[in-house]
């Protein structure tokens, strides 16, 4: 069933971010004002450009990198947003001396939680993703799909209200990457968390997105905004579905040849 997001309340905004990056000597800029806003319970997508900046605003929302200008607001308001977000990188960052289970329930831990409780909440996203059996494991031992679930479980057990997603699916085979998706927008439904995701993949961004944010070529900012109103879930041979993904790519085409 589809969403309707337009009287759904704020929950974090960037407002004019601006970043330069220094290199030899010389301030290069990368984003140039960008302001999104992201409703809570929604799924927003990011895409653009190859280099256009999106894992560097990422960051930025996440708390990791400071911009040169703008500011994050949580709620529509000042508090520090960093207590609501959970990032998960490109890589999966998975601690190699801890089993599977005992890395999924890393930020449960840190927060205190009940180790039962956490780990009972674990086992259940295992069986969602496909990892039941393997919670003993080491990383070294899973394949790097199976590394990628289980740093995507640990992201939705952090108990944030905003996951920033950066590329999650981005070294899997076609087939595991349209399994996950699925699976991931299972359990977005099912939980009601806040998605911001980060991805090449126009597609992706279509079949799992409420609103689609294109950044242009570098120094980005938000070229167009597309609300994707489409019923889940969605087929990727829709005829709306191709046509949108064919007006985005024009639109990404031409940026990459206009940088």
């Amino acid at each position: 069933m589809a969403r309707g997001i337009s009287v759904i309340p704020i929950a974090i905004a960037a407002e004019a971010i601006s970043k330069f990056f220094p290199v030899t000597g010389e301030r290069i800029p990368v984003l140039d004002r960008v302001s999104i806003d992201i409703r809570s319970g929604s799924w927003a997508t990011i895409i653009g450009p190859s280099g256009c900046g999106k894992t560097t605003f990422l960051k930025i929302m996440a708390g990791l990198l400071q911009p040169d200008s703008g500011r994050i607001l949580a709620d529509v308001g000042e508090r520090d947003p960093r207590g609501l977000i959970a990032y998960m990188p490109q890589s999966d960052t998975l601690l190699p001396w801890r089993t599977a289970l005992d890395n999924a329930t890393l930020a449960s831990e840190i927060d205190g939680r009940p180790r039962e409780e956490a780990r009972a909440k674990a086992k259940r996203l295992f069986a969602r993703f496909g990892l039941a059996g393997f919670e003993a494991l080491y990383p070294a031992e899973l394949s790097g799909g199976m590394r990628q679930r289980l740093a995507l479980i640990r992201t939705f057990l952090a108990h944030r209200e905003v996951l920033l997603l950066d590329e999650p699916l981005g070294s899997l085979d076609a087939l595991t990457r349209a399994t996950l998706q699925d699976w991931l927008l299972s359990v977005w439904e099912e939980l009601g968390k806040t998605i911001l995701l980060v991805t090449h993949d126009v597609e992706e961004a279509i079949l799992l997105s409420d609103r689609i944010h294109l950044l242009s070529a570098r120094p980005a900012h938000v070229r167009k905004e597309f609300t994707v109103e489409f019923p889940r879930p969605r087929s990727r041979t829709a005829e709306p579905l191709v046509k949108l993904k064919g007006e985005i790519l024009d639109l990404i085409h031409a940026e990459a040849f206009n940088a």
